[in-house]
C-alpha cells in the first residue's frame, strides 16, 4: 500500500513538471502562429485558422494563469485537449499532406519512448532534415503539393512554419515523456527494492513475532508452574505474582497486587529480608517463616535485584517447604529419641541394680533404727529411690520397642476406657464430660498401649488444672483431606477416628506447644514430672500409624487430638456388592476419596469422575456394566440432573443417586434416590443398597 502511494506521488510530480514546461512553450508557439495569421489577414477578413488559434491561445493563457489552483492531472488533461484540437484542426485545414508531418512527430515520440532519449533525438534530427529537404525541393519545383495546400504554402517560409509547427508539438512531449518515464522506471526500481526489503522485514517480523509468542507460551507455562511461586516487588510492594505464589502465601491473586510483601513474613524473620543486599544483582537464598490463614509456614526464597530505569525491583522464586521443615523436625526428633532410647537401654540394668542396693540397705538399716528422726531420714531415702524406680520404668517404656498387639476395637469402647482411666486418677471434684461417636467406627489398636496414652494424658491434664477442673472426652469420625495435610504438613488422606481430650488447665504458649512432645521437656516441678509422658504418647500414636496434635493458649486450657486410622464396620450384607459397579461423580477430592473407600469396603467396583462431561463419557464407555450412578448435583461443566437426563437416554433403567445441599425435583422416581448433604457414611452405603431393592421391586410391578 505504501509503495503504491509513493508511485502515485511520483506520477503527480511528473505531471506537474510536464505542465510547468509545456504551458509556456505552447503559449509561445500559439503567439507565433497568431502573428503569422495576422500578417496574412486582408482587410476585414478574419480567417478561420486565426480564430481557432486565438481561442487556443486564450484557453492556454487562462490555463497558465490558473495552473496553481488546478491539480496537475487537470492541467495535463487541458494541455492534451488543446494539442489534439489544434492538431486535428491543422489536419483539416491543410489537408492530407499535413498527416505526414504529424506521423513523423509521433514517430519521434514512440522512438524515444521505446528506445530511449538518444534515439528519439536522432529520429527528430532525421525528421527535421527530411522536412527541410522537402521544402527546398518544393521551392525549386522538383516536388509539388496538393492544390489546397498550394494556396497557403506560397513560400518556403510558410512551408517551414507549417511543417515545424506540426513537428514541434511532439518535441517537448517527447523530451518530457522520456525523462519522466526514465525517472519513473528508476523510482519504480527503487520502490521495488524497498518493497522487497519491506517484505523481507515483514517476514522477519512475523517470524520474530511467532518466536516471541512461543517464548511467551513457554514463559507463561514456566511462571504458572504448580511447583514454584514467582513474584516481582517494586519498592517492597507486590507488582506481579503467579498463582502458586498466591497459594503459598494464602491470598487471592486479585488481592495480592500492591500489598507489602513484608506483611506476610514472620516478624522475627523480616530483618533477614529487609536489607540493602536485596537489591544486589547477585542471587540470594533464604528460608523464612510466613504468616498465612492456616498458620505459620516455611518458604525457601531465591531472589535478586533488577534495575528498571531509576526503579530498583526484586524478582524472586518461592517454594513451600513447610512439609519438609516439619518432616525434618520429626526426623530430628526421631533421631534424638533413638539416641536416648539406646542410652537408656544401656544404663537401665545397672541403674536398677544400684537402686536395688540402695533400697535394700535402707530397708535393713531402718529395721535397726529406733529414733524417729533417723527413721524419717531413711523414709526420705526410700521415697527418693521409689521415685527413681518409677523414672527408670518410664525410661524403659520410652526406650523399649515392643511389638504391637493389635486387635479391633470400637471407637466408643476406647472412649469409655479412657473415661475409666481418667476417673481412677482424677480427684473427686473433677467433672468428666463424655461425648461418644454417632458413627459405628472401628480401629485396630493395642489396648494396653492405648491405656498408657490415656493415663499419661490424664496425668498431664490433672497437673495442669487448678480450682476449675473439667475434662472433656469426645470421639467422632474425621476425614483427613488436603486442608489438614497442608496446614499441619503431615498426614494421609482417609477416614480416621478422632479422640479429643480437653482440659480446663493453664494452657501453654506457642513456644511450649512446639516442644511439648520432646523427651525430658517439662514445665512441671522436678518432683512432679520427668518430661517423658507426652513423648511416650507421641511414639505410641505413631506406632499405630496415627497422628496427634495439640491446641492450646495460655489460660485457656489444652486439647489433645488423637487421629487413628479407622475402617467402616457397617452391618450390611456384602453380597449385594459382589458383582455391582457404581459410577461415582464428585468434584471434591476429599469426598470422592471417602465415598470410593466406603464403596470398595462394601465390595463395589467403582468408576470415578470429577465433572459432568467426564462422568457422561465414562458412562458411554462402560454403560453395560454400570449398575448405579452416584452424581453430585453441583458438578463442574454439566450439572448432575443434566448428566442423568443424558444417561437415561442411553440407558433408561439406570439407577441413580443425586447428592445435593437442596431439594431435588425428580425424587419420586423409584430409580432415583435423593441424598441431602452433609451425608453420613452409613446413610450413604444404605442408600446405595436400597436403590437396588427399590428398583427390583419396581421392575416386578411393571
Amino acid at each position: 500500500m505504501e509503495v503504491k502511494d509513493a508511485y502515485i506521488q511520483e506520477q503527480e510530480k511528473a505531471l506537474k513538471r510536464f505542465t510547468e514546461v509545456m504551458l509556456p512553450l505552447m503559449l509561445g508557439i500559439g503567439a507565433i502562429l497568431l502573428l503569422f495569421e495576422l500578417k496574412r489577414l486582408r482587410g476585414d477578413y478574419i480567417s478561420a485558422p486565426f480564430l481557432f488559434h486565438l481561442s487556443v491561445f486564450v484557453g492556454l493563457l487562462f490555463l497558465f494563469l490558473s495552473r496553481k489552483r488546478l491539480e496537475p492531472r487537470t492541467n495535463s488533461l487541458f494541455i492534451g485537449f488543446f494539442l489534439l484540437a489544434d492538431t486535428a484542426y491543422s489536419i483539416l485545414s491543410y489537408g492530407i499532406e499535413a498527416r505526414s508531418f504529424l506521423g513523423i512527430g509521433y514517430l519521434c515520440i514512440f522512438t524515444s519512448f521505446i528506445f530511449g532519449m538518444r534515439w528519439g533525438i536522432v529520429s527528430f534530427i532525421f525528421a527535421s532534415a527530411l522536412i527541410l529537404l522537402k521544402g527546398v525541393l518544393l521551392k525549386l519545383g522538383y516536388v509539388t503539393v496538393d492544390d489546397y495546400l498550394l494556396t497557403r504554402l506560397k513560400t518556403l517560409e510558410y512551408w517551414a512554419i507549417l511543417s515545424f509547427s506540426f513537428l514541434f508539438y511532439p518535441l517537448p512531449l517527447m523530451f518530457l515523456l522520456t525523462y519522466t518515464t526514465d525517472r519513473l522506471k528508476e523510482r519504480i526500481n527503487e520502490l521495488s527494492e524497498i518493497d522487497q526489503i519491506l517484505k523481507c522485514a515483514k517476514d522477519e517480523k512475523e517470524i520474530a513475532m511467532e518466536t516471541l509468542k512461543e517464548k511467551e507460551k513457554v514463559f507463561e507455562a514456566l511462571v504458572n508452574t504448580p511447583i514454584a511461586g514467582f513474584f516481582i516487588l517494586e519498592d517492597g510492594m507486590i507488582s506481579s505474582i503467579n498463582k502458586k505464589a498466591c497459594e503459598i502465601l494464602g491470598i487471592k491473586a486479585d488481592e495480592a497486587q500492591g500489598q507489602n510483601f513484608l506483611e506476610f513474613i514472620h516478624p522475627d524473620d523480616r530483618k533477614l529480608f529487609d536489607q540493602p543486599t536485596l537489591y544486589e544483582e547477585d542471587c540470594t537464598e533464604k528460608t523464612l517463616r510466613v504468616i498465612r490463614g492456616d498458620g505459620i509456614g516455611y518458604i525457601a526464597l531465591s531472589f535478586r535485584g533488577i534495575q528498571k530505569g531509576k526503579k530498583a525491583l526484586i524478582s524472586g522464586v518461592m517454594i513451600d517447604v513447610t512439609k519438609e521443615k516439619r518432616l525434618e523436625s520429626e526426623l530430628e526428633y526421631t533421631k534424638r529419641t533413638e539416641i536416648i532410647a539406646n542410652f537408656i537401654r544401656g544404663i537401665a540394668h545397672d541403674f536398677n541394680n544400684i537402686l536395688t542396693a540402695i533400697e535394700g540397705y535402707t530397708s535393713m538399716l531402718r529395721a535397726r533404727m529406733k529414733e524417729e528422726t533417723q527413721i524419717a531420714y531413711l523414709d526420705k531415702i526410700t521415697s527418693s529411690a521409689e521415685r527413681a524406680r518409677r523414672f527408670i520404668k518410664d525410661l524403659l517404656i520410652f526406650g523399649r520397642k515392643e511389638p504391637l498387639n493389635p486387635e479391633p476395637r470400637k471407637i466408643n469402647e476406647l472412649l469409655y476406657q479412657a473415661e475409666n482411666l481418667m476417673r481412677s486418677i482424677m480427684t473427686e471434684d473433677t467433672e468428666i464430660q463424655v461425648f461418644p461417636c454417632n458413627e459405628d467406627l472401628e480401629v485396630i489398636c493395642d489396648p494396653a498401649k492405648m491405656d498408657r496414652v490415656f493415663l499419661n494424658l490424664a496425668s498431664n491434664a490433672r497437673d495442669a488444672m487448678g480450682e476449675k477442673k473439667v475434662v472433656a472426652l469426645k470421639a467422632e469420625p474425621f476425614i483427613m483431606g488436603h486442608d489438614f495435610i497442608k496446614t499441619h504438613g503431615f498426614g494421609e488422606m482417609g477416614l480416621y477416628a478422632l479422640i479429643s481430650i480437653s482440659d480446663s488447665g493453664c494452657g501453654m504458649s506457642e513456644e511450649i506447644r512446639k516442644r511439648i512432645f520432646e523427651p525430658f521437656f517439662t514445665t512441671k516441678q522436678k518432683s512432679k514430672g520427668t518430661g517423658l509422658g507426652l513423648s511416650i504418647v507421641y511414639n505410641i500414636v505413631k506406632e499405630h500409624k496415627g497422628y496427634i496434635t495439640v491446641e492450646s493458649e495460655p489460660e485457656r486450657g489444652a486439647t489433645f487430638n488423637i487421629y487413628l486410622p479407622a475402617k467402616s464396620t457397617y452391618e450390611i450384607s456384602t453380597e449385594k456388592g459382589l458383582t455391582k459397579t457404581v459410577l461415582l461423580a464428585e468434584d471434591e477430592d476429599d469426598l470422592l476419596f471417602l465415598f470410593e473407600e466406603a464403596l470398595r469396603g462394601e465390595n463395589y467396583s467403582v468408576i470415578s469422575a470429577k465433572d459432568g462431561e467426564e462422568a457422561l463419557n465414562k458412562f458411554e464407555e462402560s454403560k453395560e456394566r454400570i449398575d448405579v450412578v452416584v452424581l453430585d448435583e453441583a458438578l463442574p461443566k454439566r450439572r448432575g440432573r443434566e448428566v442423568l437426563k443424558e444417561m437415561r437416554r442411553i440407558k433408561p433403567d439406570i439407577r441413580a443417586i443425586i447428592m445435593s445441599g437442596y431439594e431435588f425435583e425428580d425424587k419420586d422416581s423409584p430409580l432415583t434416590v435423593f441424598l441431602e448433604k452433609p451425608i453420613e457414611i452409613r446413610t450413604f452405603i444404605e442408600k446405595v443398597n436400597q436403590i437396588f431393592d427399590f428398583s427390583d421391586e419396581f421392575s416386578k410391578q411393571k
